[in-house]
């Protein structure tokens, strides 16, 4: 599976999850970038609402990117599903990988951190 082939797979398990409701709300617009691919994933409220191809341009409209190599994407993943892979901000600590437009878009993904993290812990299944 490719490194983010797995996004509609979690959007509709996240979107169906009493569980993910009870983390809050998140709005956030955001980028995953693989290599070359980059998907643009739009969290509004208490769900996923849209998933969608993106190019270079989306990079700029977005609150915050996050870039890995497929490579690493599919090698995060994979430690995420056994359990022992560091949670996305500990990744950034150590490999800078999340870009936000300004501080306050920053602080955007830190409020909404734990959906953003669920969604892709649920992607995670999927790539294992």
């Amino acid at each position: 599976m490719a490194a983010l082939d797995w996004l509609g797979k979690a959007q509709r398990r996240v979107n169906k999850d009493p569980a993910y409701r009870a983390l809050g709300t998140a709005d956030i617009d955001l980028a995953l970038k693989a290599g070359k691919t980059i998907r643009r994933v739009i969290f509004s409220a208490f769900e996923v609402v849209r998933i969608e191809d993106g190019d270079a341009t989306t990079l700029v409209d977005v609150d915050v990117v996050i870039e890995m190599t497929a490579r690493e994407w599919n090698g995060y993943l994979k430690k995420r599903h056994k359990g022992d892979g560091p949670s996305l901000t500990s990744l950034d600590i150590d490999k800078s990988v999340v870009r936000a437009r300004n501080p306050l878009d920053r602080l955007k993904l830190d409020r909404c951190m734990r959906s953003v993290q669920a969604f892709i812990d649920q992607g995670a299944r999927y790539v294992a």
